[in-house]
């Protein structure tokens, strides 16, 4: 059974990007220091996965008005995601480099989800009697 509509290829390819960063992201929990609670690297690890879920939760919406609230909490795990990565940087579990490479990853899935929810919001309610 396939789940993800295929038709929707603009929030299909997100979905595709969001699912990318999840081994990214989870290699630098993997490196937080060990005395720590762990905490930090379970928040990322459940932000990052939350993106691609939201992306996905999103698409199996009938009403836009709920692909739209999907996409906010999407949009919404990707600005936390990007605070634990910075504060993992000040912490010192990753590089500067690296840092800027998964910022970049971030921003680059942000932008079209923030596009997608515009151009939603823009479309023509079919049926507004919620």
């Amino acid at each position: 059974m396939e789940l993800m509509d295929k038709s929707n290829s603009r929030s299909t390819a997100m979905w595709e990007r969001a699912v990318e960063l999840v081994p990214k992201v989870y290699a630098v929990a993997r490196r937080l220091p060990c005395g720590s609670d762990d905490g930090l690297g379970t928040r990322m690890r459940e932000a990052v996965v939350s993106v691609a879920d939201n992306i996905a939760l999103g698409q199996a919406q009938p009403d836009p008005r709920d692909f739209l609230q999907y996409l906010s909490l999407a949009k919404g795990s990707l600005a936390e995601l990007q605070d634990l990565l910075i504060l993992a940087g000040s912490m010192e579990c990753l590089s500067a480099l690296e840092l800027r490479r998964l910022e970049t990853a971030i921003t680059e899935l942000f932008r079209p989800l923030q596009r997608l929810d515009e151009a939603v919001l823009r479309r023509p309610a079919v049926n507004d009697s919620r």
